[in-house]
């Protein structure tokens, strides 16, 4: 834990004494201890107060200080780094962590310079890690309700908003005045407002696409509805076309002996004359239009019914 203020007291601290007592559990991956194992902050106080007060409730935890903090966090044998410093010291110990094969949780907003998070991103993919910025307003109820409004239809179109922010005097007085004195309130606070309307109103994610296979893997496809002898099955309409365009047609549906299949194309009678033209699919009304099927038609003969199996080609 990079940052040992505000943020860690309403946010982290709840969670790692959560974890402490329950651990991570989700039935992919089973039961997962997660500890607090190390903080780096300036002086280590708060830090150093909070071991003191919440013995039992949390696992000891190293507490590093000074202007080496984060390089001898980084050096204690952590897998995932939390930073929640003030906002214009994100980037270097992000970088750190990041290129010391870190996974990094940084509070929003990430970093104060387009070029410093370029420079983050390249280097978490450079490195294979996980670089990810906190947004925890998503997750209030009335956030989440403005989301369910745009998905559901209610909430349609938007010419324009207005938001305030509403916190305790002493918020801006106390160990928070560090972060806002002298800045622009659109990093600190409006990041909220902007991530909130990129929420609501993005798109819902698309369905997954069907997986790739490779050479020789099958792939199930829907069964035809089951259906007895002489049963006709109706086949889909192909969609209209002009003169000459080509069209492909899907594979035919495997049957059973004696079974006959009712053909799509336009002129195609289901018991055509033996040798006609319907009979070997071949061009009918419109032009340019050819049948790619040759399947067996039962073909009525003397007293008896038979079938006669088109050959292909």
């Amino acid at each position: 834990m990079v940052g040992f203020g505000m943020i860690f007291d309403e946010t982290y601290r709840p969670l790692f004494e959560q974890l402490h007592s329950e651990g991570l559990y989700r039935r992919d991956f089973g039961l997962v201890d997660v500890e607090l194992a190390a903080a780096a902050s300036r002086t280590g106080t708060r830090a150093e107060r909070y071991k003191r007060s919440a013995a039992g409730r949390i696992a000891d935890f190293a507490n590093f200080s000074g202007a080496d903090a984060v390089s001898r966090l980084l050096a204690h044998g952590v897998d995932a780094v939390c930073i929640a410093t003030p906002d214009d010291r994100h980037f270097e110990p992000a970088r750190l962590a990041l290129a010391a094969g870190k996974h990094v949780l940084i509070e929003k907003p990430s970093v104060l310079r387009l070029q410093e998070l370029d420079e983050l991103e390249a280097l978490a993919r450079r490195q294979e890690v996980l670089a990810k910025v906190v947004y925890h307003k998503l997750a209030d109820p009335d956030h989440k309700k403005l989301r369910t409004h745009v998905v559901d239809g209610v909430l349609q179109h938007v010419n324009n908003g207005y938001c305030s922010l509403l916190e305790p005097k002493q918020i801006s007085g106390s160990q928070f005045a560090e972060w806002i004195t002298g800045r622009n309130p659109g990093t600190y606070v409006a990041v909220h407002y902007i991530k909130l309307i990129d929420f609501t109103f993005s798109p819902p994610h698309p369905p997954p696409l069907s997986p790739k296979r490779g050479r020789g893997e099958q792939v199930a496809l829907p069964s035809l509805p089951k259906r007895g002898p002489g049963e006709q099955v109706a086949l889909p309409s192909l969609p209209k076309r002009g003169p000459g365009e080509q069209v492909a047609l899907p594979s035919p549906p495997r049957r059973g002996r004696g079974v006959g299949v009712r053909g799509w194309h336009g002129g195609w009678p289901e018991s055509a004359p033996r040798g006609s033209a319907a009979w070997w699919g071949r061009p009918m009304a419109r032009p340019g239009i050819r049948s790619s099927c040759r399947w067996s038609t039962p073909i009525p003969t003397a007293g008896k019914r038979r079938l006669t199996s088109i050959p292909a080609g």
